[in-house]
């Protein structure tokens, strides 16, 4: 029973981590989305010097890459926030699941947060692979 009070504070810290890391993916995405901008605009334009340097291959990957990636982060955070869903009996019911009590709460704030994370991390794991690719 005394660990009962208890359990807000420490579900509380926990999403309080949770905003952090995904604070943190964000961020680094920006950081390597900036990198990959940077990239491909001069790659373009050393091919709009000389049409015979146009990246092709990287205009075409810059095209096909990103509907699989945002289905992919899509469909991840998806599974996350489906218990919830379920739980609550659809969207119109989240209002009421966050009065009925703070554990609730706790609840779909922390799959609201797996559920971004899941998101982020897809997206952020292929633009740092695009920023690690480009600085060769």
């Amino acid at each position: 029973m005394m660990n009962q009070p208890v359990a807000p504070y420490v579900r509380l810290v926990d999403a309080g981590l949770g905003a952090w890391r995904l604070s943190c993916h964000v961020a680094e995405t920006l950081v390597a989305a900036q990198t990959v901008i940077n990239s491909r605009l001069a790659l373009i334009g050393a091919g709009l010097i000389d049409p015979r340097a146009m990246p092709w291959p990287e205009i075409e990957r810059m095209i096909t890459e990103k509907p699989a990636t945002f289905a992919r982060a899509g469909s991840g955070a998806m599974r996350k926030l489906a218990p919830a869903s379920r739980r609550t009996s659809g969207w119109n019911a989240l209002p009421g699941a966050l009065a009925d009590d703070v554990m609730t709460s706790f609840a779909l704030l922390d799959r609201t947060i797996a559920a971004s994370l899941a998101w982020w991390k897809p997206v952020g794991a292929k633009t740092r692979a695009n920023a690690r690719r480009l600085r060769r």
